[in-house]
């Protein structure tokens, strides 16, 4: 997706060198802008979601957690007064 971006991109900059008239170098103003945001978007997109995790675990995944959770809290004492 993020190519398809830089093609509008691309293409807006070529309608702005290549021809001439006020309408012309407006429409490719216009692509060369919604194309380069949409090219940064989808390219943020694409590394975000490469780099994410699952959204939930599993039950296994959650029992070993909170077994891990209980090995690691110290047993209720009640603080000793001096």
């Amino acid at each position: 997706m993020p190519w398809l971006g830089m093609l509008v991109f691309a293409s807006g900059i070529v309608v702005v060198l290549v021809l001439r008239g006020p309408g012309w170098l407006g429409l490719g103003l216009l692509l060369s802008f919604v194309g380069g945001i949409w090219a940064v978007l989808a390219l943020a997109h694409a590394r975000i979601t490469g780099s994410a995790r699952e959204e939930q675990l599993s039950d296994s995944q959650m029992q070993a957690l909170r077994d891990m959770l209980r090995q690691q809290r110290p047993p209720d004492e009640p603080p000793a007064r001096s």
